[in-house]
Parts: C-alpha cells; structure tokens; sequence
C-alpha cells in the first residue's frame, strides 16, 4: 500500500509542521529585555525548565549565542546540541537572527546565533 501526494501538499505539511519563519510577520528591529520575558511567559510552547529558555531569557546584551557545546570529560565527553530548539524561540519570539558556523571543519561545537535584533534593557 503506497500513498502518494503532490508536491504541494508536500510543500504544505512541512510548512504547517515547522514554526513559523517570518515571512508574514515583521521582524523586530529592537525589543526591550522585559517585552522578551514577557512573550517567553505568554507561550506555553517553551518549557521553563530548557536550556533553550535560559540562553534566550539571559541574552540582554550578548550578540552570539553558541548553542552547543561539549560537556563531561575524556571518553565520556560528548556534545550538547540545543541548536533547533533556540532557533524555534527565536522565532517564536519573532527575533531577527544571523546562524552560522566557524569551526574549521564545520563540526556542531561551531555554531552560533548572532542576534540582529537590538536589545534594550
């Protein structure tokens, strides 16, 4: 038994599936600190207790954000990826951002998130 859809409903179940990116919203040119709290307390979508709630809720002044990173020691060190789940706030927040990587080899230790959108305390 095989299904087969069209490219368009194709299309249209990986976009209703993935937050949305922006291009109906306007992205913010600046936001104050307390209007981010604000919006990250509003959504339900976003548990308190993520690492991604932390490193969006802490960026007041910080342009980069390195979203992964290596933890424990020797044979048991091993990297933390939280690289989609702080890109699904920022755009849940509507946040303007710049993603990249700078590692040599491209390796996950080397993203970051530059944050275009001005923060105001």
């Amino acid at each position: 038994m095989s299904i087969s859809i069209t490219l368009k409903e194709h299309k249209l179940l990986i976009n209703s599936a993935l937050p949305d990116t922006g291009k109906n919203m306007k992205t913010a040119k600046t936001m104050k600190r307390t209007m981010i709290l604000k919006r990250l307390e509003k959504s339900h979508v976003v548990n308190k207790n993520s690492v991604a709630y932390h490193m969006v809720s802490s960026m007041s002044n910080k342009k980069l954000i390195r979203p992964c990173y290596i933890q424990g020691n020797g044979r048991f060190s091993q990297n933390a990826d939280h690289t989609e789940e702080i890109l699904n706030v920022l755009r849940l927040l509507n946040i303007n951002f710049y993603f990249g990587n700078d590692a040599p080899r491209g390796g996950k230790p080397g993203n970051y998130i530059e944050i275009r959108t001005k923060i105001i305390d």
